[in-house]
């Protein structure tokens, strides 16, 4: 959210830019204890981080009850990391949503 007065609004480019000159600090230090860890704690540390922006993503995929069904056969058929004639599983996954989508509508 913005301040509500635009005069002010500068402030917070000012706070971030020194949270960023901080991180920055501690980068080199950061990036190395990251390749000293072992691939599956890494894992598990990138699993947790993608918990929030997964569940944000499928919950409003699911928030329309008319599409649910085609949400769900889009995301299962991206997640099945199937690659047919050289082309990934993201563009299937669309694909298939598409179709699924289509043939509700119609059957409705």
């Amino acid at each position: 959210d913005a301040h509500p007065d635009p005069q002010r609004r500068w402030i917070v480019g000012v706070i971030y830019g020194g949270l960023y000159l901080i991180v920055a600090l501690f980068a080199a230090p950061l990036a190395g204890l990251f390749i000293a860890m072992p691939p599956g704690a890494l894992a598990v540390l990138t699993g947790l981080a993608l918990i929030g922006p997964l569940t944000g993503a499928l919950s409003g995929a699911m928030a329309d009850p008319n599409h649910r069904e085609a949400a769900v056969i889009a995301f299962a058929a991206t997640a099945s990391g199937v690659a047919l004639f050289g082309i990934g599983s993201a563009f299937w996954g669309l694909l298939a949503g598409f179709v699924a989508l289509a043939f509700l509508r119609w059957r409705r």
